[in-house]
This record gives C-alpha cells, sequence and structure tokens, in this order.
C-alpha cells in the first residue's frame, strides 16, 4: 500500500523490502520529476547489515 501523497507533489513509497537478483546489491529504482519532467533517475541502496536483519525477520 503506497504512503499519502505530499501536499504539493506526490509520494509513492511501497511499504515492502525489495527483493534480490543473484550477484546484484539489493536496491530499488526511483524518478524525481519536476513540472512533469523527468529530472532524475537513479537507484538506492540498501546495506547489507541491514538486509539481513530484514531477511531474517518473519514476514
Amino acid at each position: 500500500m503506497p504512503s499519502a501523497g505530499l501536499q504539493h507533489g506526490r509520494n509513492i513509497l511501497w511499504r515492502r523490502w525489495p527483493g534480490w537478483y543473484r550477484g546484484r546489491t539489493v536496491h530499488i529504482h526511483l524518478k524525481v520529476h519536476v513540472n512533469k519532467v523527468n529530472v532524475v533517475t537513479g537507484q538506492l541502496f540498501f546495506d547489507d547489515d541491514l538486509n539481513d536483519v530484514v531477511y531474517q525477520a518473519a514476514p
């Protein structure tokens, strides 16, 4: 379920930890739009120690 939007913009944040692919770092993709124009495309990476804690927890 996405989080609520911001007053002057749009914010979609899924409350699930991302999965992984063999040989790839756990990450999510993001895009930032200003005036309906994509100005940034990037990735956010998660620390391996934090990933270990999350993946050991029950779903």
